[in-house]
């Protein structure tokens, strides 16, 4: 990564592109156990155009501009999605409820890992290495039996 761009980018772009991978992955082989494999890559472009948008809108969606952009944005993908000629020279297909809901809810857990599981992991790291030592779990100091 360019290092005038700071650190602190470098570990968004690194989180937003694990959980963006991960959250399109699981559900493209999620969606192929219930569907054709035109169908489950529908299912993981709606899973990964909403992993990219979630994150964007929770951390910008104050911004007026980005918030109608991302809204823009879902409105183009469900239009190409569903409409029959669009969807199938994109190599789509029309999704039902359940390929939309099995999408939404994959880039719902994308979102939230790019965005809470790194502040999670930052405040665990400073908990334990909190003046340089480890603290010790309340239920390792259980005696044994």
């Amino acid at each position: 990564m360019v290092d005038s761009l700071g650190a602190a980018l470098d570990q968004a772009i690194l989180w937003r592109g694990l959980a963006t991978a991960a959250g399109a992955g699981t559900v493209s082989v999620v969606a192929r156990l219930t569907g054709t494999p035109t169908r489950a890559r529908t299912v993981a472009l709606v899973a990964l155009v909403g992993a990219q948008l979630g994150p964007t809108l929770a951390v910008g969606g104050h911004s007026p501009v980005v918030a109608v952009a991302a809204i823009g944005s879902v409105i183009s993908l469900a239009a190409i999605v569903q409409t029959p000629g669009a969807s199938q020279l994109f190599g789509c297909r029309p999704l039902g409820p359940l390929g939309w809901a099995t999408g939404v809810t994959a880039a719902a857990c994308a979102t939230a890992g790019a965005v809470v599981l790194p502040s999670v992991l930052e405040a665990a790291s400073t908990h334990l290495n909190r003046s340089g030592q480890t603290r010790r779990s309340p239920i390792a100091a259980l005696p044994p039996g």
